[in-house]
């Protein structure tokens, strides 16, 4: 079934401060301290974003990003999508040799990626001489610098007026490989926006007040329903960070929903049946 007038996600995005009222939209805990970024903040650093890999980067470049969910994980990942770049998301415990293997099939030459991949990165970037472009995801001087020389009011501004085509592949991600070679799935816009719009799905997502996030972003299932969904909808997203931080960070933010896989939900249950026994 084809769904008509299917938002992109630059449309998302842009639509969401106004729709919402520039409210807060993600909150997340650095340094015990609870930081919020409303609905505009967001959308102004992801086109910032944006517009440095215009400026930077090949049109239609493939960029990899590696790392745990983090406010730049969400910049940088919806900097490349609106950037009309391809994004392709690899988990950050991955082995240095499959990475390259990754980035290798997907013809990559930027990566982004966190500060605890980086001695692996050193390894990654040996075995693929075409990636010529990186940043490191928790260089937080260095993303302040982006926002600041690429804001909307630089001489960059106009590099962020593209119009994103809901068809265009827009990331590809790859399969685990338990069956043989990991293989490479290619999303649109479309295929991902589609998903929070299509009435069957729509009506599980609950317009809650508070959305607790604790799957990672690159986890598709969880940037389609923890992400783009909040932009649609109106949460207020909570980036729980570490798992051993999970019932510390529930009892700070106190969400009202939350999406887990069921050995989450399982290991969440006996660590409540552990309390009442006691």
């Amino acid at each position: 079934m084809r769904l008509e007038n299917v938002p992109t996600i630059r449309e998302l995005l842009d639509n969401a401060p106004e729709k919402h009222n520039n409210r807060t939209f993600i909150k997340y805990i650095k340094n015990d301290e609870v930081i919020e970024k409303s609905y505009g903040k967001v959308r102004s650093d992801s086109l910032a974003f944006c517009r440095m890999l215009r400026n930077t980067l090949p049109e239609k470049s493939h960029v990899a990003i590696i790392s745990k969910s983090s406010y730049e994980y969400i910049v940088a990942m919806t900097g490349i999508l609106v950037s009309c770049n391809v994004a392709i998301p690899i988990p950050p415990d991955s082995t240095a040799e499959d990475v390259a293997a990754v980035l290798l099939d997907a013809d990559v030459t930027a990566v982004l990626y966190e500060t605890e991949f980086s001695e692996k990165m050193k390894e990654v970037k040996r075995l693929c001489p075409a990636v010529t472009f990186e940043i490191e995801l928790g260089d937080e001087g260095a993303f302040e610098k982006i926002y600041s020389d690429y804001s909307e009011d630089s001489a960059f501004a106009h590099l962020s007026d593209i119009e994103m085509k809901a068809d265009e592949c827009a990331l590809i991600i790859y399969t685990s490989g338990t069956t043989g070679d990991r293989k490479g799935v290619m999303l649109s816009s479309e295929a991902l926006v589609s998903n929070i719009m299509y009435k069957p799905y729509s009506d599980i997502i609950v317009r809650s007040d508070t959305l607790f996030s604790v799957l990672p972003l690159y986890h598709i299932f969880c940037f389609v329903s923890d992400y783009l969904s909040p932009l649609q909808n109106g949460n207020v997203l909570c980036l729980n960070g570490s798992m051993r931080d999970l019932f510390k960070n529930f009892l700070i933010f106190k969400p009202n929903q939350m999406r887990v896989v069921p050995q989450i939900a399982q290991a969440m249950l006996q660590r409540i049946r552990a309390v009442q026994a006691k």
